[in-house]
């Protein structure tokens, strides 16, 4: 399991939303698109000069750090391998279903996301 957890890569922090900040919030209002597995706000911001994402799995979802920990690093890793684009992009991941077991369903879900959100822009 340890050179599966070492494969991942993270975000750096100029990438990542913080959702204290309370400017960030209207990214609510924004766009959204609805999977199996999570959903997802986005909106497109001129001001900002990299993509920033944040990922949000609820304790009462998924109950074990662990597990919440293990999504949003595949989260992550699923984004930082084609989002990092200059696309101007603000984004809120919201899982809600535990999707470690069906990855192949997770990373073709997150695939028709990424489409989505492309074509929007």
């Amino acid at each position: 399991m340890k050179s599966e957890l070492q494969a991942f890569i993270m975000l750096p922090k100029k990438n990542k939303l913080n959702l204290k900040d309370i400017s960030n919030k209207e990214v609510y209002r924004g766009n959204t698109w609805r999977g199996k597995f999570f959903s997802a706000y986005f909106d497109f911001k001129n001001s900002i000069e990299n993509n920033q994402f944040s990922v949000v799995v609820p304790k009462k979802n998924i109950l074990m750090a662990t597990q919440r920990n293990k999504l949003k690093r595949l989260i992550y890793n699923e984004i930082s391998s084609d989002l990092l684009q200059n696309l101007k992009l603000r984004c809120i991941i919201k899982v809600f279903k535990d999707f470690s077991r069906e990855k192949e369903v997770f990373v073709v879900e997150m695939k028709n996301f990424k489409t989505e959100v492309l074509a929007q822009k």
